[in-house]
């Protein structure tokens, strides 16, 4: 499996995209993290499997990800909250 985070390099969101990389890690270290840059102020969160789900996206909540929130999204979208 694998996360795509996609980030506004323009307005220099490529550390906050590093940052949730890096807890994503910590907690799935056999997950797979892809950067990639995108546009227009986008922070988007995508998990890679079949089909693919928007795990976060700024455009939605009109902010960044709070500490530990993708992993609780992350254990929710898996059915595996507790």
């Amino acid at each position: 499996m694998n996360i795509l985070i996609k980030y506004c390099g323009m307005w220099g969101y490529k550390s906050k995209a590093q940052d949730v990389a890096d807890e994503i890690l910590d907690k799935y270290n056999d997950l797979k993290v892809f950067l990639e840059v995108g546009h227009g102020g986008q922070f988007d969160i995508i998990y890679e499997i079949d089909p693919p789900g928007l795990l976060f996206s700024k455009d939605v909540t009109d902010r960044f990800p709070e500490p530990g929130e993708i992993i609780e999204i992350m254990e929710k979208y898996n059915g595996k909250a507790s």
